[in-house]
């Protein structure tokens, strides 16, 4: 799920806790615009990933084709992508841009208007699995089924792409989210973080706990405390959540 800002971080409510999921309206809408085939031919359609904003809701499908829908206007338009499937769909609502991965392990970005900013040429044939904005949209970090990460800055001016590996590989990658120069990513066996600054040149990856964990889908967050302070929420076996600093120091730990 997306935020409008990067800076934007779960709210505090009155009790301490930050609400994770709610349901704010109805879906109805929204849901019978989803259109369930493509073409002439009338392909079936799959959803496969999506991500939602404020004002935004992005669904990719299993025919290449990104569906963008607007709360304010309750209109949909499509963004047609290579025909690989999409894997992972990531929208910034302020620049109106969103940005997409495949099967095959491109990364696309295009602006609402349809017209495409840019495409990666490497093509890993790993699925990309989690999309981040940085600092500024117009970096985006991506994460693949083969642990790689890759780093892309987009020069909209000098229309001009430059891309660079941050980690060659790993277990699987499932979820990556980035604030004031960390990046917080999920593997199947562990959650780390990895400072990059502006120059896109990565501190050592600090790993959240001192050994690998079960094997699963256990990610992990910003939020913000009752103190105005960041910190990270990480999932962990049986039910369990550490509560970890920016310097990924583990503070809590409890059911």
């Amino acid at each position: 799920m997306n935020t409008d800002t990067q800076d934007q971080l779960l709210p505090v409510i009155e009790d301490g806790t930050s609400p994770i999921l709610y349901e704010n309206e109805s879906l109805d809408t929204l849901l019978g615009t989803l259109p369930k085939t493509l073409g002439l031919m009338k392909n079936p359609l799959t959803y496969t990933c999506f991500d939602v904003s404020k004002d935004y809701f992005a669904a990719g499908t299993n025919l290449g084709l990104v569906c963008m829908y607007s709360f304010l206007s309750q209109n949909m338009q499509f963004i047609q992508n290579r025909s690989d499937p999409i894997t992972h769909v990531l929208i910034d609502s302020y620049r109106k841009w969103v940005a997409m991965g495949d099967k095959q392990g491109a990364v696309s970005m295009f602006n609402f208007n349809k017209e495409m900013l840019f495409a990666t040429q490497e093509k890993s044939h790993n699925p990309v699995t989690c999309l981040a904005w940085g600092k500024e949209s117009n970096i985006i970090f991506s994460g693949y089924s083969s642990g790689k990460i890759i780093v892309s800055h987009f020069q909209s001016e000098k229309n001009s792409l430059y891309s660079k590996v941050l980690m060659e590989s790993g277990p699987p990658l499932f979820q990556m989210s980035y604030h004031r120069g960390v990046l917080l990513a999920s593997n199947h066996q562990r959650s780390f973080l990895m400072r990059v600054g502006a120059d896109l040149i990565p501190d050592p990856v600090v790993n959240i706990g001192s050994k690998d964990r079960k094997p699963g889908t256990y990610g992990a967050t910003f939020f913000q405390n009752e103190n105005n302070e960041t910190k990270i929420a990480v999932a962990r076996p049986g039910f369990r959540i550490w509560f970890v600093s920016m310097d990924g120091s583990v503070e809590s730990t409890g059911n």
